[in-house]
């Protein structure tokens, strides 16, 4: 299979999943007064934050992805199915984000959201070290370790916030801002 057939997939995947993020949340009917459209504003505020964090994450797994991409000399089977399981997760993500932002304080619903990071992090991860290890990429060893340590701050970032959520699961999102400074730094 030639490398640029997953590359179209990763990109309609990430456009649909981007897109439908915003679907979730709803514009309101029936407000008839500014005071009645601020409460409703208000209380969208976890839905909003949520929508925003999940946006700017998915934009940066694609950003890795092609980063990645730039990088391959050819792709394998092995290679394939790491990014098929992949974008499984990446797919995902509009249904935890709606989840969290409709029960953004509780656990159950953090916990799914931070577990979909997390997969999506160790298989981008996954897919990096075996690309690697299997002669697909084009890339010195310090480059590869480099952005190996990169891309494990995702899971990282994750297992963070799942052992907040217990304790302040509507927090428990904020651990994602170290891997989103660490990206631009």
């Amino acid at each position: 299979m030639k490398k640029n057939r997953i590359e179209g997939l990763v990109d309609g995947i990430f456009a649909i999943a981007m897109t439908l993020l915003v679907l979730g949340i709803e514009v309101p009917e029936g407000i008839i007064t500014e005071s009645s459209m601020a409460s409703y504003l208000t209380l969208l505020a976890p839905r909003i934050y949520i929508y925003c964090l999940s946006f700017l994450l998915l934009g940066i797994f694609w950003r890795v992805n092609h980063m990645q991409f730039e990088s391959l000399k050819e792709v394998d089977t092995g290679f394939l199915w790491i990014n098929i399981f992949w974008l499984m997760f990446v797919a995902m993500v509009p249904f935890s984000t709606e989840l969290t932002g409709d029960y953004s304080g509780f656990v159950t619903s953090n916990v799914i959201f931070h577990v979909n990071m997390l997969m999506i992090g160790l298989l981008l991860s996954a897919s990096w070290f075996y690309a690697y290890k299997n002669g697909l990429m084009d890339v010195e060893r310090d480059q590869y370790l480099r952005s190996l340590k990169r891309n494990l701050l995702m899971p990282f970032a994750a297992i963070v916030a799942l052992l907040m959520t217990p304790f302040t699961p509507e927090y428990s999102s904020i651990a994602y801002a170290i891997m989103i400074l660490k990206r631009f730094l």
